[in-house]
């Protein structure tokens, strides 16, 4: 017999051993809103009394420390563009930093991992030359890198074209044009065209009122110019949002074989959340694709609630379908308004191609066809069909893979269909304090993130791991007033149809008083002599919360030194569940190429037979080998090319 595990709120359910509890499913009116919490990195605080602290977190033998920040709010509602990755595997992660807790110095930091080096390079202050907030990354022509921020008084935009040659002065930016009144903050960043020069950006005018409240506008910048200025474009009008607001839309990545697409994914309480495709770098907006329909984008919700996917990850895939990793929450109010509910949430999968169960009570679409999503279908589907509801509506769905998990006394998660509970887990038993953690605007879930190779897809998260239902402190992620969020990973192997059971990524004991949140993974599936493996990289803090935004009902963040980034190398067997992975991953190839630098050709050899691509500078393909193990490449222009083959990629100069 199954055992189901369920509470309800407003009580405390302590369970132990092998008992099975069951109740009716509570009453979701019950639970408490919050007031969303928005900060542009520039408010006066009075830091006399915080106290000096060690830089001494400790971690796990799998996290590398990188760069220490004081500033630790890394971003008000969703995601941001954090990270930038070449073909070769080179990839740089952007976070908000500062050396002192006045934040006197703050600004963008920057990770960078050069697979060629094999090892971590990163920032110990600002890369800008003037103190910025909320800085976004985009990759910019060849080896370039460029950064979007706001200051205190505008936004700017900050170009190294030699970033990959070492360059890291990006000195005081050029500034967006804008008009009086105008107040652009918390932007998006994506470059795009066939030479990765044109820059798009999304920027926030705070306090405006028309078309929307604190309305998303579009600029460009190409050659030296400003090509678009202050541009509202229709799916970001009145008549599609109620308000714009910070960190609700952010740039999908570039695809070499589409360069002039421009994709943004805007996940927003007060609209439809959907890609908005521009196929002309920007010069119209053809394509959307909504994923969740709101409700009623102009009405008030004073008496209910409507849930709707929070912070997400999205990729196309090889046909162009879009698949969406989130975190779901709920929000209530007048039109406009920010709320969240900090005791729910969870983690699901939704793609274009994905069909509607017999079993859902909500979505939008016919059973057995592609489906898109609304609060019924996130409210009674999910939330309401999570595997602790003695009476859910049904078994979870395929998709709802990212619930709150049973962790067993090794810190891993344990099934939640197995039939007996292990004699020692941890849970979160006490219903009233799953509340009680550090807030980041989300509630016992966050910081979803993606990436998809082919038909596999690899998902991320933060998530409360419980303790062991006495209430004592000192224990596994529990500390007696508050929950620590951990990592979680998944992975699906067949496009997202099914999923693997969430694996909880570290679970040395050392590391179990650590918050770890903000987390993005790298999206580039690398290789050494132990598999396959992804960077993911985090925020990872001694104490839950942010000192940026304490908590007043409990025992305040009040150590700006204690927040690391850290990056986490995660093989891709170990969030497949198995041992070892499959004979394609496994299968290593050995590259020679000859010679490097080459004057017009080159050779390639290798150990046995694969399929070539050589991809240009900017990521396009130029040309393809189907099965050879020895090729003389020829009729290429002078510039960089990287030859990828199996599990390894080589840069090639050309002269």
């Amino acid at each position: 017999m199954k055992k189901v595990f369920t509470f309800v709120l407003a009580m405390t359910i302590v369970v132990a051993g092998f008992a099975q509890i069951k109740s009716a499913r509570p009453d979701f009116k019950q639970m408490k809103s919050a007031q969303a919490v928005t900060l542009t990195g520039f408010e006066e605080r009075d830091y006399a009394d915080f106290p000096a602290a060690d830089k001494g977190i400790v971690e796990s033998a799998d996290e590398i420390v990188m760069s220490q920040t004081c500033y630790d709010w890394q971003s008000n509602m969703g995601a941001r563009n954090y990270t930038a990755v070449w073909p070769d595997g080179y990839a740089v992660m952007c976070y908000t930093q500062a050396t002192d807790a006045a934040y006197s110095d703050r600004g963008t930091g920057l990770a960078i991992w050069d697979p060629a080096v094999g090892e971590w390079e990163y920032t110990e202050t600002r890369v800008e030359g003037l103190k910025t907030g909320f800085g976004a990354i985009s990759r910019y022509k060849e080896n370039g890198l460029v950064i979007a921020a706001h200051t205190a008084s505008d936004a700017r935009i900050f170009i190294v074209e030699d970033f990959r040659q070492g360059n890291r002065d990006f000195g005081q930016g050029i500034p967006l044009p804008v008009t009086t009144g105008v107040d652009p903050v918390w932007p998006a960043i994506q470059c795009s065209g066939e030479n990765l020069d044109i820059i798009n950006i999304l920027i926030t005018n705070s306090g405006a009122t028309e078309p929307c409240t604190d309305p998303l506008v579009f600029y460009q910048y190409v050659n030296g110019e400003w090509t678009h200025q202050y541009e509202v474009i229709a799916p970001l009008d009145g008549d599609h949002m109620t308000d714009g607001g910070s960190n609700i839309a952010y740039f999908m990545r570039y695809n070499p074989e589409k360069p002039n697409r421009v994709a943004f994914i805007l996940n927003n309480a007060w609209s439809d959340c959907k890609a908005v495709i521009s196929e002309d770098n920007g010069a119209t907006w053809t394509d959307e694709r909504v994923f969740w329909q709101h409700p009623g984008i102009n009405a008030d919700f004073t008496d209910e609630w409507f849930f709707y996917p929070r912070w997400t990850g999205a990729e196309f895939d090889a046909n162009d379908n879009l698949h969406v990793v989130y975190e779901y929450n709920g929000s209530t109010g007048t039109a406009g308004s920010g709320s969240y509910y900090p005791s729910i949430g969870g983690v699901g999968y939704w793609s274009e191609t994905l069909t509607k169960s017999a079993d859902c009570l909500g979505g939008i679409g016919n059973v057995g066809e592609p489906f898109i999503m609304d609060s019924t279908y996130l409210i009674q589907d999910f939330h309401g069909s999570n595997w602790w509801w003695s009476d859910a509506n049904h078994d979870p769905l395929p998709q709802n893979f990212g619930m709150l998990q049973i962790i067993d006394e090794n810190g891993d998660v344990y099934p939640w269909y197995a039939e007996t509970l292990p004699d020692v887990y941890y849970w979160v038993y006490n219903s009233d304090n799953m509340a009680q953690h550090g807030k980041y605007n989300n509630g016992i879930v966050g910081f979803a993130s993606m990436h998809m190779e082919g038909n596999n897809i690899y998902a991320f998260w933060s998530m409360l791991a419980g303790d062991d239902g006495s209430g004592d402190s000192g224990l596994f992620y529990w500390d007696g007033e508050y929950h620590y969020f951990r990592l979680f990973g998944a992975m699906s192997q067949d496009g997202g149809q099914t999923w693997g059971d969430p694996v909880h990524l570290i679970t040395d004991v050392a590391a179990s008083y650590d918050e770890k949140v903000y987390g993005q993974v790298i999206p580039y599936v690398y290789h050494d002599a132990e598999g396959a493996y992804l960077w993911y990289v985090y925020q990872s803090d001694e104490f839950p919360g942010t000192v940026v935004q304490p908590d007043d009902e409990h025992t305040p963040d009040t150590n700006p030194d204690d927040n690391f980034y850290m990056a986490l190398k995660v093989y891709v067997s170990t969030i497949m569940g198995v041992e070892e992975e499959s004979d394609a991953a496994a299968s290593a190839i050995n590259m020679t190429v000859f010679p490097n630098p080459a004057n017009g050709s080159f050779t390639m050899e290798l150990n046995e037979e694969a399929d070539v691509n050589i991809f240009n500078a900017v990521g396009q393909l130029v040309k393809n080998y189907e099965s050879v193990k020895s090729v003389k490449v020829t009729d290429l222009s002078a510039g960089i090319y990287f030859v990828k083959a199996g599990n390894q990629t080589q840069k090639v100069v050309v002269f």
